[in-house]
């Protein structure tokens, strides 16, 4: 249930059932053949021709095991850290605000 501005209303869901089943079971499959697939780049990583592809596993094993690395926002080291404050009202009429500033 939506209110006149299409959000949903405090209680209800636009995904009530969850996700459908079967993505579940696409998702079990996959994650069988997840040790395979890391030995296929792996095997990738070290015996591939192409530099790209050993690089473009290389970067999928470490994303996957590490993280992505933190993205830096600005020009280099030197540029303050950004800032972004949020302010959420519970009253439907009032609007979401929200500010972006660079701290000194």
């Amino acid at each position: 249930m939506r209110n006149g501005q299409g959000r949903f209303l405090k209680g209800f869901s636009g995904n009530a059932g969850g996700r459908p089943a079967v993505l579940r079971g696409v998702r079990e499959l996959a994650q069988q053949h997840g040790p395979e697939a890391i030995a296929a780049m792996v095997d990738l990583m070290r015996s591939a021709k192409l530099e790209a592809v050993r690089l473009a596993a290389a970067e999928a094993l470490l994303s996957r095991g590490y993280g992505k690395p933190a993205v830096q926002i600005g020009d280099g080291p030197d540029t303050p850290p950004l800032t972004v404050i949020v302010t959420r009202y519970d009253d439907p009429e009032r609007t979401l605000t929200s500010q972006m500033e660079a701290n000194p």
